[in-house]
């Protein structure tokens, strides 16, 4: 009989030396390391970094004023269609053609009848438009919405001042036609002026005429004349501003500007378009009795024509600096300690003693 081959039965689980070399050490090391980083950073208050500007460290003063100038209102003589050729806020010379009057309304009837030509603009004309848009893209303030009508309109003006160009070339052909010679009123200015397309009852205001109910732009209404609507005889056209020299009135306390008289001359800055300008400064009363700031002006008019409003901002002191935000200021206790508390050092070998620094 064979001798079968007995299993072993004692059989132990070889274990394996803990094998630790450098690298696993190292390696757990760094983990340690940024886990702990990333925890202390969590808890740990972050500075918030700010870019410091140089710019006006000075205190100035922002207003809205309302503008008075010398504007001359223009009625029409005679009741029809009405048709502008002069851009709103553009600067016309005596003799220029401003509007046409059709009373029979056939006009329009005869330029579409009559080919005029290709009607593209011009790189000068599309230059015009372009500039008109990115400056407003660029002034324009949410606070402020009634500027989109404003600029509505002034777009419009221009864009039919470019077409009314085209017309012309062809309008002329109504004086060599017997049958439309009695057709179009031909309307030109009788003086030099800025023109302009809107009215406010305010066209014959003066700063002694002023007070607080003005300054509430809620009560404020401003009429726009509008192109091809049918007008009656004596209905308000245009208007004129005359004069180079304007005014702002600011309504002000009586200290504050009894203090701004003094300099008699200050800096202004329209908000509108950063331009600066010098203005001379009195100080009148309203016909409510109240003080008002009047700056008279004798430039940038054909700038602000359009508007009766304009925020402005009185530079004071024209100083700059680096201007450090409100955030960056801290508040921490102290304490002070009186000069009569301090002495010399002590003796030789360098010691301190009582009541010594």
């Amino acid at each position: 009989m064979a001798n079968r081959q007995q299993t072993p039965t004692n059989i132990r689980k070889y274990r394996k030396p803990l094998n630790l070399n450098i690298g696993m050490i190292i390696f757990t090391a760094i983990l340690i390391y940024v886990v702990y980083c990333v925890i202390a950073s969590l808890n740990t208050e972050h500075i918030a970094p700010y870019e410091v500007k140089e710019g006006s460290l000075a205190t100035n003063y922002t207003f809205r004023g309302l503008a008075i100038r010398e504007e001359t209102v223009f009625t029409a003589q005679k009741a029809g269609y009405i048709n502008y050729y002069a851009r709103d806020g553009e600067r016309v010379a005596s003799g220029d053609l401003i509007y046409t009057i059709d009373e029979t309304g056939r006009l329009n009837d005869y330029l579409q009848s009559t080919d005029m030509g290709e009607n593209a603009l011009s790189e000068r004309e599309l230059a015009e438009l372009r500039n008109e848009v990115v400056s407003f893209i660029h002034n324009f303030d949410a606070a402020d919405f009634d500027s989109v009508y404003s600029f509505k309109y002034s777009l419009k003006s221009t864009v039919m001042k470019l077409a009314n160009a085209g017309v012309m070339q062809s309008i002329s052909d109504i004086n060599s036609s017997s049958s439309l010679t009695d057709m179009v009123d031909f309307c030109r200015s009788s003086t030099t002026g800025i023109v302009t397309y809107w009215t406010d009852g305010y066209e014959s205001l003066t700063p002694e005429m002023v007070n607080a109910d003005m300054f509430e732009e809620k009560n404020y209404e401003k009429t726009q004349l509008l192109e091809n609507e049918l007008i009656t005889q004596n209905d308000v056209v245009y208007k004129l501003s005359t004069n180079e020299n304007w005014s702002l009135i600011i309504p002000v306390e009586e200290e504050q500007g009894l203090l701004l008289e003094e300099e008699e001359y200050i800096k202004v800055r329209f908000l509108k378009n950063q331009y600066e300008s010098w203005a001379n400064v009195s100080l009148i009363r309203g016909s409510d009795g109240e003080p008002y700031l009047q700056l008279d002006f004798n430039n940038s008019m054909v700038t602000f024509a359009a508007e009766r409003f304009v925020d402005i901002e009185l530079i004071l002191n024209d100083e700059t600096g680096l201007k450090i935000p409100n955030s960056a200021i801290v508040q921490k206790d102290f304490y002070l300690v009186p000069k009569a508390y301090m002495t010399k050092g002590g003796g030789r070998s360098g010691r301190r003693y009582p009541g010594t620094l």
